[in-house]
């Protein structure tokens, strides 16, 4: 049986990835329903923006290792900025803005680990640091 290194990738991580990039077209509950985020006790835009930034700190997470291999650019990886900017209310096209976020995004998804409980965790201090940004504008 031949031996992997984790850091060989397979075209399954590349399946994986393409059905990521699409699943946020579906409507609400269903992606709520296609997730691990499990946060029935918020209100609906809560809930999914928690989601949408979940599933982008698992993108980051993943395509900065592709990257830290060599693959420079995928056009399969998502870009969910406009989406959660839009959710929680702050304005994507505002480049202090979408500087912050982007910062933002990159520190926590270093910060994640293969677990529900950290991605969800992660993405509330991400979501809690959002708000009090367009709250302070």
């Amino acid at each position: 049986m031949e031996k992997r290194s984790a850091n060989n990738v397979t075209f399954s991580h590349i399946i994986f990835c393409l059905n990521r990039a699409i699943f946020y077209t579906f409507n609400r509950k269903k992606l709520l329903s296609m997730t691990h985020h499990r946060n029935t006790d918020r209100p609906d835009n809560t809930a999914f923006a928690l989601t949408l930034i979940g599933e982008e700190l698992k993108s980051r997470r993943f395509f900065n290792t592709l990257h830290e291999l060599g693959l420079e650019y995928s056009f399969f990886q998502p870009h969910l900025d406009h989406p959660i900017l839009q959710t929680v209310g702050l304005d994507p096209s505002n480049d202090d803005v979408f500087d912050f976020y982007s910062d933002l995004m990159d520190k926590h998804s270093k910060l994640i680990s293969a677990e529900s409980k950290s991605v969800s965790a992660q993405a509330k201090e991400v979501y809690d640091t959002l708000l009090r940004k367009k709250q302070s504008q």
